[in-house]
């Protein structure tokens, strides 16, 4: 685990609701519910903030989130407000 404590903060099943994520994406479902910016989550993985990104683009498709708000609600079993 990179960054040791860091993970702590949130629930370690904080991505086990969203199916098919591949393990690094849970990382960053992880990280994103903790309330992690995306240049705090690039440095944690030792990637750039564009790699994260794209991770995110791709779990908000996955998880059919609209923002990472709405992830991190899905993530901890919160269900996502409806807008209007």
């Amino acid at each position: 685990m990179l960054g040791g404590a860091e993970f702590d903060e949130a629930p370690a099943s904080a991505s086990s609701s969203i199916v098919g994520l591949t393990p690094r994406e849970s990382e960053i479902v992880t990280l994103v519910t903790a309330g992690r910016s995306y240049r705090e989550i690039a440095d944690e993985l030792f990637v750039s903030e564009k790699t994260v990104s794209s991770h995110i683009s791709n779990i908000l498709r996955k998880a059919g989130a609209a923002n990472r708000v709405d992830l991190a609600r899905l993530a901890s079993g919160v269900s996502p407000q409806k807008s209007g």
